[in-house]
């Protein structure tokens, strides 16, 4: 079921509800107020160049050792002799 994300009209509090998509558009209530809350337009996230993801240079992770162990487990590693 989607997470969708809501903003209340009355008192500005926003909140996550997980709901049928059948229910996407219409309003939910507010668990502070009790008053209809509007969906907000949510994000979508994506990788970045971080500390952890792939960087601006093009490298796509660890590279493969050559004896065989630790490799990256993507299926193009190969201990070609």
């Amino acid at each position: 079921m989607p997470l969708y994300e809501y903003r209340c009209k009355s008192c500005s509090r926003e909140f996550d509800l997980l709901r049928p998509w059948e229910f996407s558009d219409k309003s939910a209530e507010c668990p502070s107020c009790g008053k209809p809350s509007m969906r907000k337009l949510s994000v979508i996230a994506g990788i970045s160049g971080g500390a952890d993801g792939p960087s601006s240079s093009g490298d796509a992770g660890p590279a493969c050792g050559t004896s065989g162990d630790g490799c990256c487990g993507g299926g193009a590693c190969s201990t070609m002799n």
